[in-house]
């Protein structure tokens, strides 16, 4: 017995050892924010990011987002605003003293970077979301009506409760375009609903109707074989084929007459 009581301390002390040595998310992420710095230092920026990027998965933080915009500003400048941006809102999430410095950075790159000033009214409506090519738009990002892009053709989308808007716009580098949301309720296309057959009642007394239907369907079936011969005669003979009108009406004269007279004896 001692020895399974034994067995089981020696269990839970090494699981608990071994969560010990197992680092946090927090020290993962600090552990590889300073191997990124480092990199920055001696001038390694592409092995920086690789380090800072996984410093940011471990653990968003201030540092390693502005860190990243030191490396990209000189290769991307798209991609070191919006890594500002970044850092700017977790800045104002926490109260962070850097954010006047980190969006002063980030403004300061405007005019390098296509611009798209967003006019008009109803962001701050429930439920609003803003989309640049499909893509949500985090809200802190155009929390002054500033947004950057890429150089091109781009498709702006607002959407809230019951209402819609879109609208195309031309972004340059070093220039703002600005485009007005309007938001209009979106319209409601109802499904069509396929027509449902009328069921009508035939008179059975006398019989006199179905005999009509009958002779009707009758005259029909004999008039189409009736022209389906003369339109192989007009094929073995060269007869024109405008002919057939006629021979098809002479068709139907002969069972109309049969008709009338059917009905006239019965």
């Amino acid at each position: 017995m001692k020895r399974v009581a034994v067995a089981v301390c020696l269990t839970i002390f090494s699981a608990g050892a071994s969560a010990l040595a197992e680092p946090s998310e927090h020290e993962k992420a600090l552990s590889t924010f300073e191997e990124g710095r480092t990199y920055i230092q001696a001038g390694n920026c592409d092995a920086a990011i690789t380090k800072l990027t996984e410093s940011v998965n471990h653990e968003p933080s201030i540092g390693a987002r502005v860190s990243l915009a030191d490396c990209y500003e000189k290769t991307d400048t798209l991609a070191a605003w919006r890594e500002l941006r970044d850092a700017a809102r977790l800045a104002f999430l926490v109260h962070d003293d850097r954010l006047a410095a980190v969006e002063a950075r980030a403004a300061a790159l405007e005019p390098r970077l296509p611009m798209v000033r967003l006019e008009g009214r109803g962001f701050e409506a429930p439920g609003f979301e803003l989309r640049l090519d499909g893509d949500l738009v985090d809200p802190f990002l155009y929390r002054d009506r500033l947004i950057a892009t890429s150089p091109g053709d781009h498709r702006l989308e607002a959407l809230a409760p019951g209402r819609q808007w879109s609208s195309r716009v031309v972004a340059q580098a070093g220039s703002t375009r600005a485009v007005t949301v309007e938001l209009e309720a979106r319209s409601t296309v109802l499904p069509s609903v396929p027509a449902q057959p009328r069921m009508v009642d035939l008179p059975a007394a006398g019989g006199g109707a179905l005999r009509s239907l009958a002779y009707v369907l009758g005259g029909v079936g004999l008039a189409g074989a009736g022209a389906g011969a003369a339109f192989g005669r007009a094929l073995a003979t060269d007869t024109p084929l405008l002919v057939l009108p006629v021979v098809s009406l002479a068709f139907c004269s002969t069972v109309c007459v049969e008709r009338t007279t059917l009905e006239s004896g019965s």
